[in-house]
């Protein structure tokens, strides 16, 4: 591993010392037989840098970059995307088996990628977690941590992203730490919250009936507070998660309270049938003027609050695996 990294930190090292700090590189790859054309991307800015015909499933692109740029390939018509880094002349893409070999970093960044995948497959999510912090720790030195944090944010919370991005390693450095440093930024916002009482308010169930959301949070058990809408795709996918984290750690004091920010009755309350969510859920059917959105200045969902058993708040914005990576730290096992 370590001859690896010195390998490609020496190669990078060797790439700036060239005119304009470009590398002239060819991607040889291969994608489905109906495809006809790649399109070829900057990943950092979103231009298109250029077009690859396909024939027979095979393609070949050579392009000038910076060192180190990510590009993004985009096969349309097989429903295909993929990354490569430009790190070497020769990079070898195969988008039928989602792998890049050929240059050191494309090959360390597909085969962790893989890894992290293969994790995610078996629900394990805080080896996971480890592995992926382990590899971005080896990778200091390169960019492969900014593919990696970008498309595991999940897997990190508020102060080890910050403590990442404040190490001052060469990936705090590349271009796509603009992404990076703009989702550190709406987690800053929402941080203060976190050890705050959460603030109470009243607002109807799906019968009509007001409550205060007091009877259900700070009553000795962990709440999950959960903000979402009928009409919101990421909110509806995020719904399986949290149905299976409440059916293993319900019996061990969990509950949740659905809060929705739908205006039309009849969609939310099908959603809630179509999901069949077993836990209480409230609407005052006023969108985003609800009391709920108004009271904690939700201006995007999904968006979540976990509570204590005295209604304190301990964590914001759960998705995805850091719901259940919490949740077992709890409760344990």
């Amino acid at each position: 591993m370590k001859k690896l990294f010195l390998f490609s930190l020496m190669s990078v090292l060797a790439l700036t010392a060239q005119a304009g700090n470009k590398v002239k590189f060819t991607i040889t790859g291969k994608t489905t037989t109906k495809s006809q054309e790649i399109t070829i991307a900057n990943y950092a800015t979103g231009k298109v840098v250029g077009t690859a015909a396909v024939k027979e499933g095979n393609f070949t692109y050579s392009g000038s970059e910076e060192a180190d740029t990510y590009l993004v390939l985009v096969d349309k018509a097989g429903k295909k995307k993929n990354y490569v880094i430009t790190d070497g002349p020769e990079i070898m893409l195969d988008m039928t088996k989602n792998m890049a070999t050929g240059t050191p970093l494309n090959e360390e960044l597909y085969s962790v990628s893989y890894q992290i995948g293969q994790l995610y497959k078996k629900e394990q999510y805080a080896e996971a977690r480890a592995y992926m912090l382990e590899k971005i720790e080896a990778n200091k030195d390169n960019c492969v941590p900014d593919f990696l944090i970008l498309n595991n944010s999940d897997l990190l919370d508020y102060p080890k992203l910050k403590e990442l991005m404040n190490s001052g390693a060469y990936y705090t450095k590349h271009p796509l730490k603009v992404y990076i440093n703009k989702h550190l930024e709406s987690l800053e916002k929402v941080q203060k919250l976190i050890g705050t009482q959460f603030k109470d308010f009243k607002i109807p169930d799906m019968r009509g009936v007001k409550h205060r959301i007091s009877e259900f949070v700070g009553q000795k058990n962990y709440v999950f507070i959960d903000f979402w809408a009928s009409w919101c795709k990421p909110c509806l996918s995020e719904i399986p998660n949290i149905k299976k984290n409440y059916e293993l750690y319900h019996a061990k004091g969990f509950d949740v309270v659905g809060i929705s920010l739908d205006s039309d009755k009849g969609k939310c309350i099908a959603a809630i049938g179509k999901y069949n969510l077993p836990w209480q859920n409230f609407c005052d059917y006023d969108g985003w003027n609800s009391v709920a959105a108004t009271v904690y200045d939700v201006h995007s969902i999904p968006f979540n609050l976990l509570c204590d058993g005295d209604g304190k708040i301990v964590a914001v914005n759960l998705r995805g695996k850091a719901l259940g990576i919490k949740l077992k730290e709890i409760y344990g096992e």
